[in-house]
């Protein structure tokens, strides 16, 4: 008989564990910081692959990517100020649909690596200055977004699709190599070059 309790017991806790939903987990600290401080965030947690990261409040401050994070999503801007979410030499796995609003700045240099299945919908800034955008999801700039493609010094690797629907601009010789897909789309993108090549 105990057995069968423990076999039950089992049993609905698998049940419930399918039944989890992923926890929103608010970043709090309107003065910027580190990604991977629990103190950050609401509640005390960093972010995880079950959960969702929400950078929306109001204000203009920085997060600043200083771990391999994975999440389930991600959404970034406020309803004023500018929220930065900046990566310079780390991993972020997002693995479903995630959202830079128009107040919000995406921000890859040198190391960084954007993957997961998750495609990104920026309508605020996306800054590519180095690093690599992999994965199965895409990256879409759309319309009244800018992406902004600088940096000499630092390689740009593109192993997804990245498509322009907004402004971009080029604005250092860059060498974007890799086997993604760049699509400018025609009749709503424009993609200025303001360097010499």
């Amino acid at each position: 008989m105990k057995n069968i309790r423990i076999l039950s017991l089992l049993s609905l806790l698998a049940i419930c564990q399918q039944n989890i939903k992923a926890t929103d987990i608010v970043w709090t600290n309107t003065t910027g910081g580190n990604w991977n401080v629990a103190a950050n965030w609401s509640p005390n947690t960093v972010p995880g692959a079950t959960d969702s990261a929400i950078i929306t409040n109001s204000g203009t401050y920085t997060v600043t990517i200083n771990a391999a994070s994975t999440v389930t999503n991600l959404t970034l801007g406020g309803i004023s100020g500018t929220q930065t979410l900046a990566n310079a030499s780390f991993v972020l796995t997002l693995n479903d649909a995630s959202f830079v609003g128009t107040n919000g700045v995406f921000a890859m240099d040198a190391g960084a690596t954007l993957t997961g299945n998750g495609n990104l919908t920026v309508q605020g800034i996306l800054n590519w200055t180095g690093g690599t955008m992999s994965g199965s999801g895409r990256t879409i700039v759309t319309n009244g977004a800018t992406l902004n493609i600088a940096g000499f010094s630092y390689g740009k690797t593109l192993h997804r699709s990245l498509d322009l629907f907004g402004n971009g601009s080029v604005s250092a010789p860059s060498v974007i190599a890799g086997n993604g897909v760049f699509f400018n789309v025609f009749g709503s993108a424009t993609l200025d070059f303001t360097a010499d090549y």
